[in-house]
């Protein structure tokens, strides 16, 4: 995804989805962008992969979340899930990242990775909550397989 600076209001350049990674675009009134990431498939189990990169240029304003939680389901022997995501933000732009929540379930295996370049003067806003288990539904988090890493740049140092 690729959104560029059109007047004062922040639209879309380019777009390509494939496979069960979906992007939808609330309308609003608003300067800004949103952009609501989905995974038609439910969730991420062990071999699955998904990977998604946006770029806001100069002067853009764009706000990614996602439609529901991500779930990270029981794998098979020893297999992983992998979810790979890349920002990259221009002078005087601003991506706030706030998906909702990732949720472990017993005998999971998710590997995630997100990697952000700002220019000197961009913007970043960052929010990545993560649930162990749903306790509240009597399920209890006794085995798990969980790999975050989370790298932030500015001028590429």
């Amino acid at each position: 995804m690729r959104v560029k600076a059109n007047g004062a209001r922040t639209t879309l350049r380019d777009l390509y989805q494939a496979g069960s990674s979906k992007c939808l675009f609330p309308r609003n009134a608003r300067k800004h962008m949103d952009a609501v990431l989905l995974n038609t498939a439910g969730g991420v189990t062990g071999g699955d992969r998904f990977s998604f990169s946006a770029h806001a240029e100069e002067q853009t304003e764009l706000t990614l979340t996602t439609q529901a939680c991500e779930r990270a389901y029981k794998a098979q022997g020893s297999e992983i899930g992998e979810v790979s995501n890349k920002l990259s933000i221009a002078e005087n732009a601003r991506i706030n990242w706030l998906p909702q929540e990732t949720i472990l379930f017993n005998h999971s295996a998710l590997s995630r990775s997100l990697r952000v370049d700002l220019a000197p003067d961009a913007s970043f806003l960052m929010l990545e909550p993560l649930v162990f288990g749903r306790t509240a539904m009597g399920e209890a988090l006794n085995h798990a397989q969980f790999r975050d890493r989370i790298e932030i740049y500015r001028e590429n140092t």
